[in-house]
């Protein structure tokens, strides 16, 4: 009886183990499940917060949209576009910087002609007086210039 006995807890005992191997195979499946889970449930979670940013974004887009028609609207047609305005400083700015090259290269070439004029009434003068050191019958020596011209007289001018 006691051998019977002993046969017995023995099976029990192998049987104990064989149920404790399995439970814990099926704990750590378990545990390998949670853990999928919870990457699944993860990866869900970035997607809704992308969703939620995609959408905060359209709704923002659309009110943008709202307001730019709003505007659009109550402006009118007959007020010029952001391109037109644009079109017509730049050629204001073009024509204002033209102008002012102009009236410089202007002013430029009347100092050049003064200086011109001022150098030839100087070679005459001096043109003059090797002349009348030689004794050479002497022109006039300019005396005055007025306006960018040569003027014998100035009460003449």
């Amino acid at each position: 009886q006691f051998a019977d006995r002993l046969l017995v807890l023995e099976e029990e005992i192998e049987s104990l183990k064989a149920m404790h191997f399995k439970a814990t195979e099926a704990a750590d499946q378990a545990k390998s499940a949670v853990k999928q889970n919870a990457q699944v449930l993860q990866k869900r979670l970035s997607e809704k917060s992308a969703l939620l940013s995609k959408l905060d974004q359209a709704k923002m887009q659309e009110t943008v949209n709202s307001a730019m028609s709003t505007l659009n609207e109550s402006i009118g047609d007959d007020v010029p576009s952001f391109d037109e305005v644009r079109t017509k400083i730049e050629a204001r700015y073009a024509k204002a910087s033209a102008v002012a090259e102009l009236n410089e290269s202007a002013v430029e070439s009347s100092m050049l002609e003064i200086e011109e004029a001022a150098r030839s009434v100087e070679a005459a003068a001096r043109l003059n007086q090797i002349k009348a050191d030689l004794g050479i019958n002497t022109a006039p020596t300019p005396e005055a210039i007025t306006q960018g011209e040569i003027v014998d007289d100035p009460d003449n001018a």
